[in-house]
Order: C-alpha cells, then structure tokens, then sequence
C-alpha cells in the first residue's frame, strides 16, 4: 500500500479528456494522486452537441447541460477517483462565445469545491477562465501540449489565455521547456511525462526481424502523413502498422484525406487498426522491428510525446523527427529530419544491438509514473494553501 500524501488534501481537475480511454497524462496523475490517499476528483472535458448523434451518450449530455457537472459510475482503471461528467453546447476551443459559455457553467461546476486544502489543476487553457475566479482553493495549470500550436487559428485566444495563467496562477506545471517561454515573468516547474508501470512489468521480446514499423497513438494533424507516405514507398520490403483512434479537426473519429491516401497507396503493407486498448500495447510494439514518431513540427511544440516511453520501455528502436527529440537523448532513438534521414534511421534501427535496446528499458524504468508523481505533487500543492481574500 502506497502511503498517505496528505488525506486532508483534496485534487480537482479539470481535464481535456474523458476518462476513456484513460490512456493520457491526466489519466495517470490523477491514478497516482488518488493511490497516495488524496481525495481526486476527476472532471471529464464536456461532451458538446456531438453527444446527440451517440443514443448511449444522449441522455447523460442533456441531463448535464440541465443540471451541471454530476458524478458518475467509475470502473476498475479509476480506483479512487470520483469522476464528474460535463456537457457543453460546442468545445470552448471554438471561439471566445463558445469559451465564455463554458466556463460559466465550468465555474458553477467549481464553486462546490473552492475550500481551503484544495487544488484545482486546469489541464488546458480553456479551463483556466473558470479556474482563475476561485478565492479559497490553491489554482494550478499542468499543460502537456502548446495550445496555439495545436490550433493555430486559435492562436491568439491562446495567447491572451497565457497570458491571464501568468497573471494569476498559483503553479505553472509543463511536460515540456520549450513552453517555458509562453509564461513570461513566471518560473514554471518543468515535469516531463512517464511510462506506465505495466509496459516495464513483462521482460521485452527481441524484435521479431519481419521488418514491421509500428505507430501507437492518436492520429490527428500532429502526425507527419506525407513524411510517412515517401517513407513507405522508399521501402517496399517492410510493413506499416497504425494503432490508435483518429481525432482530425472537423472529421471526428475518420481519417483525413491525408491518411487516406497513405491506406490507399499499399494497402497490403500500411494499416490503421482502430483504437488499442492498452493492455494489448506491449504485445503491439513487442511485433514490431521499429518503432516510429513522424510528427510535425508545426503542431509539436510545448509536448513531450508519451509513444516514446512506451516504446523504451519495450525495447523497441524508435525513430522519431526532430520536432520529437530535439536534444534529448533517449536511448535507442533516432532522430531524423527528412524522408531520405527517416528512411536510413529505420534500416539503421533494424540492426540495432541488444545491449542498445536493454539500455532503452533501464531508462524507461528510471521513468515511470510513480517516480514522477512526487515532484509533480509538490508542485502543484506548492509552498502552503494560501487563501485568498
């Protein structure tokens, strides 16, 4: 049994996603908090109008945009945390209307927990409006992604949203240094992402030599679709394998034209799986020769891409672009910047020694979650919960 953190503390967060699949760094701090005895409330990003379409998903969206956030059951990969759905009208990302709707009822949804001893964790800037007008609980942002990167029209709503986070948080927690600068005036605590426990509790394979590349995660506008394309057809000899829901803008869980057309070119030699669950994913990364992280750069910044402590942890080769790696030394990676780089960065992982790959699994280890909870705790409970008049 782990020990008590602080069991007069309570965490609230705010998240970006739904709990399922609970597969993101959210997901896992909030596992962490709750086994460490703090009361962890959960509050799911709202579901918006989309809910309409799904017949199991209807009547719970109408029921909250009626009665704000309500508790719902919690099934055994949330042990501990009491979780809370929302609903909106449209995502709060959609536009200033759209964002000062929401946090109205975010806010209405908040007030319950503004005590003394309480955090409130924001998990993207779109909380932080919401968050900013508690008096008594202590208010943090924890940003694993750079937000204008990710919607680029919306770059500027984002930046005057930093702006306010830097004017008023109490903590600013990044998964990345390259936001550090977003926050000016302001000393962020920088915690990088972890691995889960379980891809490190089985002994790795050794790769299978079938020449199969393996991409596990979401696919959205983040993923370097031509770069993968002139790669594939550069090596006629090996397979591509895609593992992970879609989540492009407007097109919800279908793939863009993008990927289509990657499906398209080999059929016989590119395919894209659908959502894993994740106990399935050490056995996928296990099938594979290469593992790969083709994002872009554009829409990169500000992360610290999680598919690369599972694949460490695998013992699995990764090649990864340079937005992805930058300086960082991760063994058993290799970063690339162009097809003709990627292509000779995956025939050089191919033959890459065991001892490589053993030392890849030693620094996942050193990297877990658990290990990381304590800093990341420390930092978002700070120095005292002071309360504000």
């Amino acid at each position: 049994m782990k020990p008590s953190a602080a069991r007069s503390t309570r965490l609230v967060m705010c998240a970006k996603s739904p709990w399922s699949p609970s597969i993101r760094r959210e997901h896992w701090l909030a596992r962490e908090t709750a086994a460490h005895g703090v009361e962890t409330i959960y509050l799911e990003a709202p579901a918006d109008i989309r809910a309409l379409a799904d017949s199991d998903e209807c009547a719970r969206y109408l029921t909250g945009l009626l009665r704000g956030a309500r508790r719902r059951p919690s099934g055994p990969d949330a042990v501990g945390v009491d979780l809370w759905s929302r609903s909106t009208v449209v995502p709060p990302h959609r536009g200033p209307r759209a964002l000062a709707w929401d946090a109205a009822r975010l806010a209405h949804d908040l007030a319950r927990f503004d005590q003394p001893e309480t955090v409130v964790v924001a998990c993207s800037p779109w909380a932080w409006p919401a968050v900013e007008g508690l008096t008594q609980a202590r208010r943090v942002i924890d940003l694993g992604d750079d937000w204008a990167a990710l919607i680029p029209d919306r770059a500027d709503l984002v930046a005057a949203l930093y702006a306010r986070i830097a004017a008023t948080a109490d903590g600013i927690v990044l998964a990345s240094a390259d936001l550090v600068g977003a926050f000016p005036g302001r000393i962020p605590t920088v915690i990088p992402n972890g691995v889960d426990p379980s891809m490190i509790a089985s002994p790795p394979t050794a790769p299978p030599d079938r020449r199969r590349m393996v991409y596990v995660g979401t696919l959205s506008e983040r993923l370097d679709v031509p770069l993968l394309t002139d790669v594939v057809r550069a090596l006629p000899s090996w397979t591509l394998d895609l593992y992970g829901p879609c989540a492009y803008r407007r097109r919800g869980n279908r793939p863009d034209a993008e990927l289509l057309g990657l499906l398209a070119q080999a059929p016989e030699r590119v395919r894209w799986h659908g959502p894993l669950p994740r106990p399935d994913v050490p056995e996928v990364i296990d099938g594979s020769d290469v593992a790969l992280v083709p994002n872009r750069a554009s829409s990169t910044a500000g992360q610290d891409s999680m598919k690369v402590y599972d694949y460490a942890a695998r013992g699995r080769p990764i090649v990864a672009t340079t937005a992805v790696l930058g300086r960082r030394r991760v063994p058993g990676a290799l970063v690339a910047s162009g097809p003709v780089e990627f292509v000779g960065a995956v025939a050089e992982g191919a033959e890459q020694p065991a001892h490589a790959r053993q030392e890849a699994v030693g620094w996942a280890a050193r990297n877990t979650w658990p290990r990381r909870w304590p800093q990341w705790w420390a930092a978002v409970r700070g120095p005292g919960q002071e309360v504000r008049a």
